[in-house]
């Protein structure tokens, strides 16, 4: 993975200088409006090839001159909520990712919509140079690791349209990922383990601002 994050980031430096000059839609991961409401399906398949699932809400709303921040979600038996406000809406993705700490059941959302950002890099920078259907990037390292990037075209949940990019690791699958630009939070990501086939996955199912 750490040669996958090399090649991550000298791929978005690059994007970044060569943006194109025309307007396009950015995606700007977990700049949250502050009303919208998100309603994800947790899927994760463990190594004995056992498949739970679960459900997590995001309510985000105005309250006076703060936000509020609402989440309920349940996995595996485990279930919790949680209420607290902000003073402004760029603090709340640090506010929901830092709950994980002190609100174990979290651990599933946070981990696999937050966790691993440096992904957000990676699609942020594809949607500031206006790709396309069939867009690719590849790295290969001197010990022969290659990781591939791919835009495979348009994808489709809770309503909203957005594009489909796919990471691969010598040759497997490792990540998958629907972007809307119009939506702070993937609309679809999946992260696989290429050894042993293990998964977790969470999709829109629900999304209002």
């Amino acid at each position: 993975m750490k040669n996958a994050l090399v090649a991550l980031m000298v791929m978005a430096a690059v994007l970044t200088a060569g943006e194109n000059k025309k307007e396009t839609k950015v995606w700007e991961p977990y700049k949250f409006k502050g009303t919208e409401h998100f309603k994800y399906a947790l899927t994760v398949k463990d190594e004995d090839g056992k498949t739970q699932k679960g459900e997590y809400v995001i309510d985000l709303s105005k309250q006076g001159e703060k936000y509020k921040i609402k989440i309920n979600g349940s996995f595996a038996g485990n279930e919790g909520s949680v209420s607290t406000t902000v003073d402004d809406a760029s603090s709340i993705s640090g506010v929901i990712f830092g709950q994980m700490i002190f609100n174990p059941w979290l651990t599933p959302l946070t981990t696999t919509l937050f966790a691993n950002a440096f992904m957000a890099v990676f699609t942020s920078g594809a949607f500031a140079g206006g790709l396309e259907e069939g867009s690719h990037w590849s790295y290969k390292s001197k010990d022969g690791d290659k990781v591939e990037f791919n835009v495979k075209g348009e994808c489709k949940y809770a309503g909203r349209k957005g594009k489909l990019l796919t990471m691969k690791s010598n040759g497997k699958t490792v990540y998958e990922t629907c972007i809307d630009p119009e939506v702070a939070l993937p609309i679809y990501v999946k992260y696989i383990d290429k050894d042993d086939g293990t998964f977790s996955s969470m999709e829109l199912v629900e999304y209002k601002e």
